[in-house]
């Protein structure tokens, strides 16, 4: 998620923020980002999260069955990016005003940063944790 909070972020400098996607998701205080950007892709942004992830927990798809999407969604889905199923090609959903599939590139750089490179994620590696361990698979990790 990527979106510029206009003079939030020119005044404060914070950026993309942790849960600063959830007014959009839940649609709710939409004032907030309205307020600092006064533009009308304030709430195109809300419509594209909250009916991705209505998508997502109706028919585990984003971009739903195919057939039927949740109400309110049908012109929202049919003019973004469809969001690419996992899968060995290294794309990700690149989710700003225009969403788009973007590959991951193995050492990505700023300002194409969007998603951390394979360096950054590989700290995951080395970390432990008991939940991994095929010795514990199935058994409660407070166990």
């Amino acid at each position: 998620f990527s979106f510029n909070l206009g003079k939030l972020d020119r005044y404060l400098h914070i950026g993309d923020f942790h849960a600063s996607d959830l007014p959009f998701v839940w649609r709710n205080d939409m004032w907030l980002p309205q307020i600092v950007r006064g533009r009308p892709d304030v709430v195109l942004m809300g419509q594209i999260m909250s009916c991705l992830w209505t998508s997502f927990a109706h028919f585990a798809d984003p971009n739903g069955n195919g057939t039927s999407l949740p109400s309110n969604c049908g012109d929202v889905l049919g003019q973004i990016a469809r969001w690419p199923a996992f899968s060995d090609d290294r794309r990700f959903y690149n989710l700003t005003s225009t969403p788009a599939v973007t590959k991951l590139e193995a050492n990505n750089t700023y300002p194409d940063d969007m998603f951390p490179s394979d360096e950054k994620c590989d700290m995951w590696d080395a970390e432990t944790f008991p939940w991994h361990d095929s010795a514990n698979a199935g058994k409660p990790v407070w166990m």
